[in-house]
């Protein structure tokens, strides 16, 4: 590979199982409140459409909606979610990184982890992550200058529409049927990142061929 070229991957739900890691924290968090743990089933329904942008305002709007149904502290809520998404987080996307990411490293790819998710600057040390208000004006910034060989990610909005334009091999990790539907014949579809990786390997082999 002559120039290092450049993988755009998202976090949440892309390296991780984000919903069974925030089912665990949110039944844990509201546990007694039943009327929480209803509202919670319902915006999930929403959220697996993997349509609507996951940014951090809509996040902390969430939070505030169960800390009002529960009558508790929304300050303290939002930092025992973090400590928790913190506790049940690293180890996953420990894994996934080194097993996968690394490999891709091993070409010669640059990685670049990007996310809204402000809780992950805990990990900066650690991993390669840029924390985005507007993910979408980042991936146009930054292909004018580097290119970007490849974007995954599990959302329609945030991760998948804006590479997809641009002409940058786009890869979903989910199941929505919906989503691809919308990306049938403009990008790959996988249900996790290991075959996201052994996709872009295999690819890579074959342009040398």
């Amino acid at each position: 590979m002559k120039n290092r070229e450049n993988v755009f991957v998202d976090i949440d739900g892309t390296m991780n199982v984000f919903r069974k890691t925030d089912h665990y924290i949110i039944q844990k968090m509201f546990e007694k409140h039943k009327q929480v743990l209803i509202c919670d089933k319902l915006l999930w329904k929403i959220n697996e459409l993997d349509l609507i942008s996951n940014s951090m305002a809509i996040f902390k709007l969430r939070i505030l909606i169960y800390s009002i149904l529960s009558f508790t502290s929304y300050q303290r809520n939002l930092k025992r979610y973090e400590k928790l998404y913190l506790e049940n987080t690293l180890e996953e996307l420990d894994k996934n990184y080194l097993l996968h990411l690394s490999r891709l490293k091993e070409l010669g790819y640059e990685i670049h982890l990007v996310t809204h998710n402000e809780f992950t600057r805990a990990f900066r040390h650690l991993f390669p992550i840029k924390v985005l208000k507007n993910k979408q004006d980042y991936v146009r910034t930054f292909h004018k200058d580097k290119k970007i060989s490849y974007m995954i990610g599990n959302n329609y909005t945030d991760d998948l529409r804006t590479p997809i334009r641009l002409g940058i091999k786009t890869i979903y990790i989910g199941k929505s049927k919906i989503v691809r539907e919308i990306i049938e014949g403009k990008a790959e579809n996988f249900h996790d990142i290991e075959n996201a990786v052994n996709f872009i390997i295999t690819s890579s082999s074959k342009l040398k061929e």
